[in-house]
């Protein structure tokens, strides 16, 4: 049974723990106010996550956009453009000193998502996936799984996929998407970790 342990130390500071309850022994002993009792827990996860905040961390992932001439009508008229330098990544900064596997959450419309952490080289990508407008679609690169509306979308990652991770500092993260119509943003979340405290 899956259980997220917290633990707050003598500083206030309050830790999340990923785990699996192995075992549980309480004896009943007759005529007692109170039982000893012995919970069992194994977290195949090593790392300990900050949950001080009580919330994960976010950020906005927006699609990258080209730069070069940018047209403000439907007709290029010789006074209706500008010039655009593109936005090609957001950075997003990792302060632990250990990778940390994020969430992201796309709502909306997509269309073959690709998420590239240009830092590391690593690319995640969904292949022949199209949803509508009322999709909320969730990759979760910690417990490789891909979900749509709730419900099981594994079968859209292919197997030579990379489910990358936070490396800690600045991590340079690129979106784009194969829909002219798809959402331009995503979200990003996740939690600082720690080997021990």
């Amino acid at each position: 049974m899956p259980v997220t342990m917290r633990y707050v130390d003598d500083d206030g500071q309050v830790y999340l723990i990923y785990c699996q309850v192995m075992d549980f022994k309480m004896p009943i002993a007759r005529f007692q106010g109170k039982s000893i009792f012995k919970i069992e827990l194994e977290a195949s996860d090593p790392v300990i996550y900050d949950d001080t905040a009580g919330s994960a961390l976010s950020a906005t992932i927006l699609q990258a956009l080209p730069g070069g001439v940018q047209f403000t009508d439907t007709t290029p008229l010789f006074d209706s453009f500008y010039f655009s330098a593109g936005q090609t990544d957001v950075t997003v900064t990792n302060t632990s000193g250990i990778a940390s596997f994020p969430i992201i959450t796309i709502p909306g419309a997509i269309n073959n998502p690709v998420f590239t952490n240009r830092t590391t080289g690593e690319s995640f990508r969904l292949a022949g996936y199209s949803v509508g407008a009322d999709a909320v679609t969730i990759i979760n690169m910690g417990e490789r799984t891909v979900t749509l509306n709730g419900g099981n979308a594994f079968a859209y990652a292919p197997s030579d996929v990379n489910w990358w991770a936070l490396v800690p500092g600045n991590n340079r993260i690129e979106f784009s998407s194969g829909g002219g119509s798809d959402g331009t943003q995503a979200t990003m979340t996740w939690r600082p970790g720690y080997w021990g405290i």
